[in-house]
């Protein structure tokens, strides 16, 4: 039997299930975040199988398991979590899972989470989008990606750029092109 659950019986005689129940979902958050940090995906795996929503809990800085992974370009770990997350276009403080992956490049991890069904328009407080973010850092794989994945180019953030305004900006013309031909074929 599994400690928690010991103690959750226990402090349920006692009237404490609520503070145990709160506790034990800390402790796993903790856990979780620590796993992904490491990059441990079998244990990441075997966690998930007992708990998978731990997918989309979020830690005391608002971040979920799975943004994080995308952010540390844990291909395999965001693999196992995207298709188990219930909420996968859920906005951190910074952005969404895909926004962490295009702000870090990690073409992998956005592609697996597009497959998944990642939104690539939705905007952060900023009013940035995945694609903003990628042409912002000049990832052009990333770009091609988004775009076929119907990234909206005509979307401007808060500061009025679109990813075409910091290819421009940029001076990056293989970016402008592959903006530019997008824009006409879509």
């Amino acid at each position: 039997m599994n400690w928690k659950y010991v103690i959750l019986i226990v402090s349920t005689a006692l009237g404490l299930e609520a503070k145990m129940r709160t506790a034990c979902a800390q402790s796993d958050s903790h856990l979780i975040d620590s796993l992904v940090r490491e990059g441990k995906l079998n244990e990441i795996r075997d966690l998930l199988k007992s708990e998978a929503e731990l997918v989309d809990r979020k830690n005391e800085s608002g971040f979920t398991p799975l943004i994080l992974s995308a952010y540390l370009g844990h291909d395999a770990i965001v693999g196992a979590m995207a298709p188990l997350s219930q909420n996968i276009d859920y906005q951190s403080s910074y952005g969404t899972a895909l926004m962490a992956a295009a702000v870090k490049g990690h073409r992998s991890c956005a592609a697996q989470l597009l497959d998944a069904g990642a939104d690539p328009n939705l905007q952060d407080q900023s009013g940035n989008t995945a694609l903003i973010y990628a042409s912002m850092f000049e990832m052009e794989d990333l770009v091609r990606l988004l775009l076929e994945h119907k990234a909206r180019k005509d979307l401007k953030n808060d500061k009025g750029f679109s990813a075409a305004d910091y290819a421009k900006l940029h001076k990056n013309t293989a970016l402008r092109i592959l903006l530019d031909t997008s824009l006409q074929n879509q």
